[in-house]
């Protein structure tokens, strides 16, 4: 902290951080400055407030700047910029709190301008704490740490980087309380899509571009939840129904490459019924059931 810097504050939303916030956020006032030291160098960054007029509105735009002798322009664009983004980059994912994505906005949680709203994932699963088989939870774990160390292998196979499991057994079994360990380990936010809550392809495309990178697309019921027409039943445009081939194409077609480092998760409660179930090996890589594992797939 510089000797410049005249006072700190705290933002309110510090005020009632959650018990899954991991550190308080400070602020500086206007025109305050803070000295950085990066290899024996000092730089200045000053927060810079600025009102720009729109229309019948004003509006307060903040910007840093950061001040350094002509001299050090090649080891500030070169060095220091680049280290500071990627330092920004661990500290976001270090004090990531995990979301719970539901389509549409409700009480209480956070809206990003999308289709998504949200709320902390507050749920205490851990891998730890679930009462599951100790082979399949040690394979299940060491499947999903394989799976973020595999970049360089999914894009030289030329593969979309994504993964997916199907969970089956009864309710009650703690499919839920995996998927929310699963989360909590990888620290990847949960989009929750009822597929009851759309109306053709055209929404259900809308809703999976709109996710982010290093989620857990979470689709529940598969089997039962919505009655999925096969591509040609009907008779009419597969943009005004919601088809089977319209989230196949999504999870393992050609949209399947719009974003990276996805996890996509179904269940179903019943075991025999996944064979008759809209998703097959292949859009899905593994299965449990009652956390054991079947086939290609995962059960819970």
């Amino acid at each position: 902290m510089a000797s410049t810097t005249k006072s700190l504050r705290l933002p309110k939303s510090t005020y009632a951080l959650s018990p899954r916030d991991k550190n308080l956020l400070l602020g500086i006032d206007g025109d305050q400055e803070i000295i950085d030291v990066f290899n024996g160098v000092e730089l200045k960054w000053k927060l810079i407030y600025k009102e720009i007029k729109q229309q019948d509105y004003e509006k307060m735009h903040r910007s840093f700047e950061l001040h350094f002798r002509i001299k050090q322009k090649d080891m500030v664009l070169e060095s220091y910029l680049p280290f500071i983004l990627s330092k920004s980059n661990v500290l976001r994912e270090e004090n990531k709190v995990v979301k719970l994505y539901s389509r549409g906005h409700f009480y209480g949680g956070y809206n990003e301008g999308g289709a998504w709203g949200a709320i902390n994932l507050e749920h205490p699963a851990t891998f730890d704490k679930l009462a599951m088989d100790p082979e399949m939870k040690k394979a299940l774990i060491e499947d999903l740490d394989r799976f973020l160390k595999r970049r360089e292998f999914y894009k030289k196979v030329g593969k979309a980087w994504k993964r997916g499991y199907l969970l089956y057994g009864p309710p009650g079994t703690g499919k839920s309380s995996l998927i929310a360990a699963m989360a909590n380990y990888l620290n990847f936010n949960i989009y929750d899509l009822e597929l009851a809550t759309l109306y053709c392809n055209s929404d259900l495309r809308g809703l999976l571009v709109s996710t982010t990178n290093r989620s857990i697309l979470v689709i529940e019921d598969i089997d039962c939840s919505v009655e999925l027409q096969d591509r040609g039943f009907g008779g009419g445009s597969s943009e005004n129904q919601l088809t089977l081939s319209g989230l196949l194409n999504f999870i393992d077609g050609l949209w399947s490459s719009c974003g990276d480092e996805r996890i996509i998760v179904f269940t179903t409660n019943h075991k025999a019924q996944e064979e008759q179930s809209p998703v097959h090996e292949g859009e899905n890589d593994e299965a449990l059931n009652n956390c054991q594992i079947y086939g290609s797939h995962w059960p819970v």
